[in-house]
């Protein structure tokens, strides 16, 4: 039995002869279907959302720690301007009452 006849078993129409040009076409699909990406257009897509959603959460926890930390250290910095302050009216009425001697009180009042 010769390839233009048809089975008779199979049930298949008879196949006609190909060109070199359909063999050429037809080896290109195969190679195209076998070179193809082996995930889908939407599991890609899915991939990147993810590893955009990943990117996003790595940076927005590393900001938030960052801005926790900047914080701890403008409360401490306020809390070392807030004694500067204080030490500097202190050395001012007690330069004022060794000087002048004068406002003992409020030498005393800002000692306590």
């Amino acid at each position: 039995m010769n390839e233009h006849e048809s089975n008779p078993s199979s049930g298949d129409f008879p196949i006609p002869p190909s060109s070199p040009e359909e063999d050429r076409i037809e080896k290109a699909a195969e190679r195209a279907l076998i070179e193809r990406p082996r995930f889908s257009v939407r599991l890609r897509i899915s991939l990147v959302f993810l590893l955009c959603f990943i990117l996003t959460s790595a940076i927005t926890i590393s900001l938030i720690s960052l801005i926790l930390r900047i914080s701890e250290k403008q409360r401490f910095l306020e809390t070392v301007s807030n004694f500067q302050i204080e030490i500097l009216l202190a050395r001012r009425f007690e330069k004022n009452f060794f000087l002048y001697n004068d406002n003992l009180n409020d030498a005393l009042d800002q000692i306590a």
